[in-house]
């Protein structure tokens, strides 16, 4: 009940995310099949677990996958909200050991010492530094995106504000006319 709100769409989310667009067709097959083969064991394990360990067990048992699981993604995937394709490219380029060192010598100890211990002060040193653009530069283009398409929906009166321009010509009855003459 709580897998599928919670849980359930990160796969084929962050799936789609990670792979570069050259290859990203292969890629989300073998992420999809692989989201579907270990459904696929699941269901057709479920009732023998059901019978051998009882609910509490198999509860269990999931639990201590997901804590597994947690613990994986820690320290093996990268955050990558709110970036571009282009900063994830970069972001994929950092090895998995630089990765792991950051999450358990940066990111760890600042959660700690952020959440745990409530120290409003604690900074976290950044893994990836991008030169092109900061978070409030890319908000402030953004709003200015926004503004500018609110005065052109104000200029064009009330509706949606799409403009769509006639480019289509129709060449179907010039062809025929020039075949007749």
């Amino acid at each position: 009940m709580f897998r599928s709100p919670g849980e359930g769409p990160v796969p084929f989310t962050y799936s789609a995310e990670v792979f570069p667009l050259y290859h990203r067709e292969v890629g989300m097959g073998w992420a999809v099949a692989t989201c579907l083969f270990w459904a696929s064991v699941l269901v057709m394990f479920l009732q023998l677990m059901l019978d051998t360990m009882g609910a509490t067990g198999v509860f269990g048992f999931y639990a201590g996958t997901n804590i597994i699981a947690l613990i994986m993604i820690f320290l093996w995937v990268p955050d990558t909200k709110q970036r571009t394709l282009e900063e994830l490219d970069y972001i994929f380029a950092v090895p998995t050991r630089t990765h792991m060192r950051y999450q358990l010598t940066k990111a760890l100890p600042w959660w700690f010492g952020r959440w745990a211990l409530q120290r409003k002060n604690a900074v976290l040193e950044l893994l990836y530094q991008f030169d092109h653009s900061t978070d409030q530069s890319r908000i402030n283009a953004m709003i200015q995106a926004d503004k500018k398409r609110a005065d052109r929906r104000a200029e064009n009166g009330s509706g949606s504000g799409v403009q769509f321009e006639n480019n289509y010509k129709d060449t179907t009855s010039s062809t025929i006319q020039e075949k007749t003459s």
